[in-house]
């Protein structure tokens, strides 16, 4: 039978093993079933794959001054916040499960634009929301900064039904 000091020293050396380079606890991730309507997004999901069917899309026109390593990090800090922007979906013995990860890298890029043409910026626009999210390697999201010669940049940001609808979504951004 173990000691109380043993058993307290086993939990120390548990939560040493745990802790990253910079000395915070490593997140752990969560394992959970799918809602009904998660559910349901995930059949459609699954025999319709590769659409981009539902996804969501806000577009934002920035600041032109915007640094994008600021920006990435606000990204990065409101993914840390929003378990459900490091979600991925997999399907376990025919049972779909969600896995909100402790810490999923983000989907965060940078287009440039030659010019500033309003038809190329849509076309942009319209490719980007129309290319699916890998809902089981993740993210369920994609940030798309924009970038156009002499007029103030466009930040698009894409995220899957799955993870948020149009009140969650207006609720994590704002």
């Amino acid at each position: 039978m173990e000691t109380a000091e043993q058993a307290l020293g086993s939990c120390v050396l548990e939560l040493q093993r745990k802790k990253t380079k910079g000395g915070m606890m490593e997140k752990s991730s969560l394992e959970y079933p799918l809602s009904p309507n998660q559910q349901g997004l995930w059949s459609l999901e699954q025999r319709f794959p590769n659409r981009g069917l539902y996804n969501l899309s806000a577009v934002w026109r920035l600041p032109p001054d915007i640094s994008f390593p600021t920006l990435r990090r606000a990204v990065e800090r409101l993914c840390a916040r929003h378990p459900a922007l490091r979600t991925t979906f997999s399907d376990q013995g025919g049972i779909p499960f969600q896995v909100a990860h402790g810490n999923l890298p983000i989907d965060f890029r940078e287009v440039r634009m030659e010019n500033g043409d309003e038809a190329n910026l849509r076309k942009i626009l319209e490719t980007q929301i129309s290319r699916p999210l890998d809902l089981e390697r993740g993210p369920p999201t994609r940030w798309v900064l924009i970038s156009i010669p002499e007029q103030a940049p466009v930040l698009l940001l894409i995220v899957h039904h799955i993870v948020a609808d149009a009140w969650t979504y207006t609720e994590m951004i704002v």
